[in-house]
């Protein structure tokens, strides 16, 4: 008898075991399925914001806002109060190519002048894709890229009217000219060029122009006069109707400059459009600021490029006084420092 319940004993406590075993697995099995199954779910989530359109990404570079340039001149980008929360999801208006007659607009830079930064504003503003002379496969996100019909509102060169020295045959009807401060945009420029990249982060700026001592020195040389007479063949011997832009007007006042940009270009707009646009003019890509500075010019440099910008002062009220251009704003660039 005692055997018997002794045996019976060890029976019932071995159930007991394998039950507990059991209920053991199926609640690890079951907290590792809850955890696949919200880890799916945020995946899912992180997934579907993604696929929500934004306004396309833009070439850093002809933006002149990449992280380096604005945390070593003191730029400041637009804001307004009504920006946070935002206003606009997504495009400001319903992008598209241009099916009607319009003009064959130029949007003429000399390069690091915000022309990128420009095409992503003009397409939120008018709801048409923008083109290019080149076929940049960086800039891929603009639809209207290698472009140079009238199924885009303007065209983006950074050549002159006429190039005699290829087969480029684009007769432009008008243009849009962005001029910037000249050692700002050959900063701008320099970087692109050499880092072979239109965004890429350069750390270090003191170093990569040191390293690039000798081709700075060539560059310095020539691009000041490739600057000035580049802006002489669009505002002065261009015969079509010309709107000059200034960089910095956009960057510390785009509501105005929109306005002017619309009204030349003829598109009808809402106020709702132009909110949208100056809060989202910078897409996705605003930086933050420092009030560091930096020159990789020395002192003989900033003497050269004085002198453009002695001619640059002179010349722009003449260029503005012809009756094809339209001109706003301080018509001065300050002369670098010296000392």
């Amino acid at each position: 008898m005692r055997r018997l319940f002794s045996s019976r004993s060890r029976t019932n406590g071995g159930l007991m075991i394998l039950l507990f075993l059991a209920c053991l697995y199926m609640t690890i099995y079951l907290s590792r399925t809850s955890s696949t199954q919200q880890q799916n779910i945020n995946i899912n989530l992180f997934h579907d914001r993604d696929s929500v359109r934004t306004p396309a990404p833009l070439n850093q570079n002809d933006l002149s806002l990449n992280e380096d340039d604005i945390s070593h001149f003191p730029i400041q980008l637009p804001t307004i109060d009504d920006c946070s929360p935002p206003k606009f999801d997504g495009n400001c208006r319903p992008l598209g190519f241009n099916s009607g007659p319009i003009p064959l607009t130029a949007l003429a830079s000399y390069p690091g002048s915000g022309n990128t930064w420009m095409r992503h504003i003009i397409e939120q503003i008018t709801g048409i894709y923008t083109g290019s002379i080149y076929n940049d496969k960086s800039l891929q996100t603009f639809k209207g890229e290698g472009i140079t019909n009238s199924s885009v509102v303007v065209v983006k060169t950074h050549r002159s009217p006429r190039n005699s020295l290829d087969d480029f045959t684009v007769s432009f009807d008008k243009a849009i000219v962005i001029l910037r401060d000249l050692a700002n945009a050959m900063v701008s420029e320099f970087v692109r060029h050499f880092s072979k990249s239109h965004n890429k982060e350069i750390k270090d700026l003191d170093g990569f122009f040191n390293e690039h001592e000798r081709d700075l020195w060539t560059f310095t040389i020539l691009q000041p006069d490739r600057w000035q007479k580049l802006y002489k063949l669009w505002l002065h011997d261009f015969k079509g109707d010309v709107l000059l832009v200034k960089y910095e007007d956009l960057v510390e006042d785009l509501r105005p400059q929109l306005l002017r940009i619309v009204k030349f270009l003829d598109i009808d707009v809402t106020d709702d459009v132009i909110d949208c646009v100056v809060c989202n003019s910078d897409g996705r890509f605003r930086r933050k600021h420092s009030n560091k500075t930096f020159t990789p010019f020395s002192i003989g440099r900033r003497k050269n490029l004085n002198f453009f910008i002695t001619h640059i002062n002179k010349k722009l009220p003449e260029y503005c006084n012809k009756s094809n251009v339209q001109c706003s704003g301080s018509l001065h660039y300050p002369h670098y420092s010296i000392t």
